[in-house]
């Protein structure tokens, strides 16, 4: 699975403001962020999809979709206090959804 985060996720060309730049949440803080938690949790958050969707390509795409969304609620300045658990939770939201 490869990462792709394209337009809709311009880590950056994200604006932050002040306070976050002296919190260290430039934009290339948060594209380096969002690439360490895509190599560290793709592939459990990838497994669990599988098993709950039974195709390892809506998998995929499930997978990608939470990271996109993990990037653009960062982007608008939510804030995450677990990655993993937020990640997870999105994916099952979107299992939800689906049904």
């Amino acid at each position: 699975m490869r990462m792709i985060l394209g337009p809709s996720c311009d880590v950056q060309g994200a604006s932050l403001s002040t306070r976050d730049e002296l919190n260290g949440n430039s934009p290339g803080n948060l594209a380096a962020r969002i690439v360490e938690l895509f190599g560290e949790l793709r592939m459990p958050l990838f497994r669990y999809l599988v098993v709950a969707l039974g195709s390892a390509e809506a998998a995929e795409d499930a997978a990608q979709e939470c990271f996109l969304r993990l990037c653009r609620h960062l982007q608008q300045g939510g804030e995450v206090k677990n990655e993993r658990l937020w990640l997870f939770h999105v994916a099952h939201n979107l299992l939800v959804d689906q049904k």
